[in-house]
């Protein structure tokens, strides 16, 4: 049963809360890994190291096109999960792999969640956002084509986090938003 106690935020979410079952530290679930449709080669990449994650691993590979489920040893497999679903599985998440896309980074925020980013390859704003979280020392990112799950795991575990001082749904964005230019215009 989930807790009606947990503030919902858009679209299903729900920010964790220590005292809902689902967020609980015994919940096995660590990572959730979500591709865009197009990205078979970080999909390769990705199921290429899978099994070396502990616990259990639930990737949702953003084919809607098709429908599977596939358990192999600590990963289950799904073709593609709808947003109620993601949600769902992100709140439990101890631990997400991802892009640095807008909706991942706002996701991240508001559930208070560590993360690895990996820039999509020759999305300039992606790689420019990996870089400010990573100098922040908010998260680890890496470039796709350096990619050691195992290492790279270890090394994201060590980073902080967003700040809570970012959540909020009314007023992630504008702080998020305001940090960067702040940033960007102690470098001009």
């Amino acid at each position: 049963m989930i807790s009606r106690k947990a503030p919902l935020l858009r679209d299903g979410w729900r920010r964790p809360s220590d005292k809902d079952p689902l967020c609980s530290s015994t919940w096995p679930f660590n990572v959730i890994f979500r591709p865009l449709y197009f990205e078979t080669k970080f999909e390769t990449i990705i199921l290429q190291q899978i099994h070396v994650l502990k616990g259990t691993v639930v990737a949702a590979l953003g084919k809607p096109e098709s429908t599977y489920k596939i358990t192999k040893g600590n990963a289950i497999i799904y073709s593609f999960l709808d947003r109620k679903k993601i949600a769902d599985h992100m709140t439990r998440a101890k631990f997400i792999i991802g892009r640095p896309g807008y909706t991942s980074v706002m996701e991240m925020v508001e559930l208070g969640k560590k993360a690895l980013f990996i820039p999509t390859p020759g999305q300039v704003e992606q790689v420019y956002l990996a870089k400010h979280y990573l100098e922040q020392g908010w998260c680890y990112c890496v470039n796709q084509s350096r990619l050691d799950l195992e290492n790279d795991i270890t090394k994201a575990l060590a980073f902080d986090g967003f700040p809570d001082a970012l959540r909020g749904s009314k007023t992630n964005v504008r702080k998020l938003i305001n940090s960067l230019f702040t940033i960007h215009s102690d470098e001009g």
